[in-house]
């Protein structure tokens, strides 16, 4: 899971699957690889694994303040990778319309500007408003949309390929949705754009989502 460090297991975390995969396919010949992370907490192992390393993008959505207490918006990257890792930390009790903003108005044109050769998921469904571990009010319909984003982006930059992998979540009724949906629209592959204005955000993700733009709009003038 992602908060595995590169010696050390953390946060019911023993080896970081998704970075080994990507470490993987760059050993593989893929020339870039995008990871998303919608887990409620920050993946610092992920981070901390790629953060000097242009060919991997890291973009993680989770809440703030909570577990690592790692992930603030400030956290680019380090040397070659400024730029490559992309946090945006969402305050207690957001709900979809804030994730998906976050989602659309940062995440999706950071991701088509990178041009990755295969898109990596850590998906989580720990934000769900069911699971107590956290303080967030995501509902089926919000992971699902973003879900779709996810499957549409990857089917049109990325020749379809997309893996996703489960980390956290701890209410198994939204996990066990969520990865249904997720394994349908896998198969399924449908058109969906999705419309970050769409819902009623709240002033502290228009002001977080704010502050990412100004810091990666160097690096990503799609922003």
């Amino acid at each position: 899971g992602h908060h595995a460090e590169r010696e050390m297991a953390m946060g019911f975390c023993i080896y970081n699957n998704v970075a080994l995969a990507a470490a993987a396919l760059l050993q593989e010949g893929a020339q870039r690889v995008a990871i998303v992370d919608f887990d409620v907490h920050h993946g610092n192992g992920t981070q901390h694994i790629f953060e000097h390393d242009p060919r991997v993008l890291y973009c993680s959505l989770h809440q703030s303040p909570l577990f690592p207490g790692t992930g603030e918006v400030d956290e680019t990257g380090r040397g070659d990778g400024r730029g490559y890792t992309v946090n945006l930390p969402l305050a207690p009790y957001c709900q979809d319309a804030d994730w998906i903003y976050a989602m659309g108005k940062v995440v999706l044109p950071v991701l088509q500007g990178f041009a990755p050769d295969i898109l990596l998921v850590s998906a989580g469904f720990d934000a769900s408003r069911h699971d107590d571990i956290s303080a967030q009010e995501l509902t089926d319909s919000g992971f699902a949309i973003m879900e779709a984003a996810l499957t549409a982006f990857a089917e049109e930059f990325c020749e379809g390929r997309i893996v996703v992998f489960l980390e956290g979540g701890y209410h198994l009724g939204a996990v066990a949705t969520g990865m249904l949906s997720f394994a349908r629209l896998l198969e399924e592959r449908p058109s969906s754009p999705l419309d970050p204005d769409a819902g009623v955000v709240h002033r502290t993700t228009e002001q977080t989502i704010g502050f990412a733009k100004k810091l990666l709009q160097p690096v990503w003038p799609e922003l």
